[in-house]
């Protein structure tokens, strides 16, 4: 998915920025409490699917969803 006019960051990068904020908030637990992964350590496709969901957060806000 391509990303909107006036974005300068990847897919990729905007996934690792909305990661690590969930992991922030989240005090970097997983849903069971046991220690969430570091953006490095995670298997490629989790990285591609929240990659694709920061492209459709982009997305909306570009068109105003």
């Amino acid at each position: 998915m391509p990303l909107p006019e006036g974005f300068d960051k990847t897919l990729a990068e905007l996934g690792r920025v909305g990661y690590e904020a969930y992991g922030a908030e989240a005090d970097w637990k997983a849903y069971n409490g046991e220690p969430m992964p570091q953006w490095e350590e995670l298997p490629g496709h989790i990285r591609t699917k929240w990659a694709v969901a920061a492209g459709a957060i982009a997305k909306a806000l570009s068109s105003g969803e």
